[in-house]
This record gives structure tokens, C-alpha cells and sequence, in this order.
């Protein structure tokens, strides 16, 4: 599963543990990639379509998502401006990442043999 979908999935079921009341689809989570660098790798507004306060709502479901299994993954998840949440991915996990990659770059899955050209 790509980090971007595990992320999302998380969000949606904390959206549900934390908000049982409001109906919601994984189609409602989206997932940005901040212009800013400070604001993380990606970025949600999901407590911001949730009702109510956005700030309080957005600190409820990053109270929630630390408990959602993505420490091994993501470095910080915080509140940011009206109830944006960011995440932060960790570095030993984009190293990893790049490496398979690297690994598996130019190889062919039907023959697994590395083309060169």
C-alpha cells in the first residue's frame, strides 16, 4: 500500500473513532503535499469539512491518529492554522523508500531482469 493511502485510511478511521455521528467516505479525505516545507509531506482538511471547530477537531483526530500505527512511518502529525493536519514523514522511511527504488530501477517484473538502454 502506497504511504499516501495508508495515511488517508488512517485519517478516515480516526474520523470515525473520533467522530462516530458524522457520516463519512474515504472518497471525503484528500491528501495535499504542502507548498511550504515546514508544513510536512502531506497535508489534510478534513477536520475543516467535519462541522463545528475546525482547530478542536483537527487536534481530536491528531489525538486519535497517534494511536493509528503510523509511527513507523510518520515522524509528527500536527495541527496547523484553522485545522489543517500535517504530517511528516521520517527520514529513515524516505531513505528506505529511495532505496528499493534504486534497487529496482530499469528491472522488469515479467523477467526480472535489468534492462539497460
Amino acid at each position: 500500500m502506497k504511504i499516501a493511502d495508508q495515511i488517508k485510511q488512517s485519517v478516515f478511521e480516526a474520523v470515525k473513532a473520533a467522530f462516530p455521528d458524522v457520516e463519512t467516505k474515504l472518497e471525503d479525505i484528500t491528501l495535499e503535499h504542502p507548498n511550504v516545507e515546514e508544513f510536512g509531506d502531506y497535508s489534510t482538511n478534513i477536520a475543516m469539512k467535519l462541522g463545528g471547530n475546525p482547530k478542536e477537531a483537527a487536534q481530536s483526530l491528531v489525538t486519535t491518529l497517534t494511536r493509528r500505527g503510523l509511527d513507523n512511518v510518520v515522524e509528527t502529525i500536527s495541527v496547523a492554522g484553522p485545522g489543517f493536519i500535517n504530517f511528516t514523514l521520517k527520514k529513515d522511511f524516505l531513505v528506505s523508500e529511495m532505496q528499493k527504488i534504486n534497487e529496482n530501477y530499469g528491472r522488469s517484473e515479467k523477467n526480472n531482469k535489468k534492462i539497460v538502454i
